[in-house]
C-alpha cells in the first residue's frame, strides 16, 4: 500500500479513546469508533465508523479496518493488513 499523502490525524468527535491508547501520525478514526486502555494504533491507518479496538490490541502501520469491525484482547494485526466490516 502506498503511504498517505496526509500524515495529519483525525479523530472524530464521536470517538471514544482511551488516555492511555497510542494513535499514529496520519490515522484515520471514524465517528462512533472505539479504542481501550494501552491499545496502540500505527501510522497512515483507517478505522471505520463503529470499530471497536478491546484494550492492549496492537494494530501496524497503513491498517484498513472497515465499518463495524470488532478487534478484541490479544490480538496483534500486522502492518499494510485489510479488515473487513462487521
Amino acid at each position: 500500500m502506498a503511504p498517505s499523502t496526509s500524515h495529519k490525524t483525525y479523530i472524530a468527535p464521536t470517538a471514544i479513546i482511551d488516555p492511555t491508547a497510542s494513535i499514529g501520525l496520519g490515522t484515520k478514526i471514524w465517528a462512533y469508533s472505539q479504542v481501550g486502555e494501552h491499545a496502540r494504533v500505527g501510522s497512515d491507518c483507517v478505522v471505520g465508523n463503529g470499530v471497536y479496538i478491546d484494550r492492549f490490541v496492537r494494530v501496524g502501520d497503513r491498517v484498513h479496518i472497515h465499518n463495524k469491525a470488532l478487534l478484541y484482547h490479544g490480538l496483534n494485526v500486522e502492518s499494510d493488513v485489510f479488515i473487513g466490516p462487521g
